[in-house]
């Protein structure tokens, strides 16, 4: 390498810092202003400008109750037997054709159950052309409704069990804890681009917990790993995979990989394991 290749190498590399400096200036300055706008926000500014990354927007303090909360609350208590009806409302209402289930196979238990969970549905006015007898049940999800059955049931029902699993914990530790969702993270000015966006972050004591879910049946590793390597610090940050299908975790590790349907008792054990529980 000659000398000149060396001097250009050297001042890209200054300029490369002077703008990282500058970054986290401006940083600085947009996280105490954030500080006076959104009190509740302290434990995730805390933790997120720690990484070099500020908050533009989240909800925290109290959980919409609306029937999309109410249907994922639903599903997630009995999530073997209603995650593969999800999905499989999601398939037709994306071919926007009519679901229909038949009562053969199911327990009397069960198909009193479905029976019951469409009636919400119809309720809702999230499906139409609800019909329901003896032995079948069809439906039509409506069309304003896509997005949910496309995988926002999942981001709720994974918040419901985040914030049982939190209490539940906190109730026994007598630790602190702040839920936030939907979180939108920005990383360069104009802080009003967001870089990131995570379904669900717990703080829970001196320890932040990020959450993403996903319904489809592959998982983009590149994604995983990179959000893995950014949110993951030990001592401090668990970046926790979940999915709506029932994948064996282990091949996975030391990446973290929650399936809904486990998600209680796997959250649970790592939050007793972090505080020595």
């Amino acid at each position: 390498m000659d000398n000149e290749t060396i001097l250009e190498s050297l001042e890209g590399f200054i300029q490369d810092q002077k703008a990282e400096a500058a970054r986290l200036a401006a940083l600085e300055t947009a996280v105490q202003s954030a500080r006076k706008l959104h009190r509740s926000w302290a434990p995730l500014l805390n933790f997120c400008s720690s990484i070099g990354l500020l908050p533009t927007e989240a909800n925290t303090n109290g959980l919409a109750r609306d029937w999309t909360y109410r249907v994922s609350r639903i599903a997630m208590k009995r999530p073997s037997l209603y995650i593969p009806i999800m999905k499989r409302l999601a398939v037709h209402a994306k071919n926007r054709e009519p679901l229909r289930i038949e009562k053969d196979g199911t327990t009397p238990e069960n198909w009193n159950q479905l029976r019951n969970f469409y009636r919400e549905l119809g309720d809702a006015g999230a499906v139409a052309e609800l019909t329901q007898d003896a032995r079948s049940i069809s439906c039509l999800v409506n069309s304003d409704c896509l997005r949910y059955f496309d995988g926002d049931w999942a981001e709720k029902g994974l918040l419901y069990l985040v914030e049982k699993t939190v209490k539940d914990f906190s109730q026994e530790s007598r630790k602190s804890h702040s839920l936030f969702w939907n979180v939108k993270l920005a990383k360069n000015r104009p802080w009003n681009t967001a870089a990131f966006e995570l379904d669900s972050v717990a703080c829970v004591d001196d320890r932040t917990y990020v959450f993403e879910v996903k319904t489809g049946a592959l998982l983009p590793m590149d994604k995983w790993f990179a959000r893995w390597q950014l949110f993951e610090r030990p001592g401090r940050s668990v970046y926790i995979q979940c999915s709506a299908g029932d994948f064996d975790y282990r091949p996975f590790m030391p990446l973290h990989l929650f399936s809904l349907a486990n998600f209680e008792r796997l959250f649970k054990a790592r939050l007793r394991r972090d505080f020595a529980l």
